[in-house]
């Protein structure tokens, strides 16, 4: 959902990450951001907060699907008849 169609935030100022990590920090009372981190059954953990820069996906040049270059599949939504895609 684009930001302009529901401004939820559009009161308050925008917060950098060490404004954050400080509210957290100061909510914890110095416990750590990792005592609020959890590991699924699998073992990966999964961490209270993301951001673009976590992914490789943000410097990606392969794109996205259904975009220029196209490397990644012509449409961005799978084929409703034949959702899976084999190769070999």
């Amino acid at each position: 959902m684009a930001d302009d169609l529901l401004p939820l935030s559009s009161g308050f100022p925008d917060a950098t990450e060490a404004e954050w990590l400080a509210s957290v920090d100061k909510v914890l009372k110095g416990r750590g951001i990792e005592s609020i981190t959890r590991k699924t059954v699998d073992g990966l953990a999964i961490h209270p907060l993301y951001r673009e820069s976590d992914f490789d996906s943000a410097t990606d040049p392969r794109g996205t699907p259904g975009k220029a270059p196209y490397l990644r599949g012509a449409t961005a939504a799978p084929d409703r008849f034949m959702p899976w895609d084999i190769r070999q």
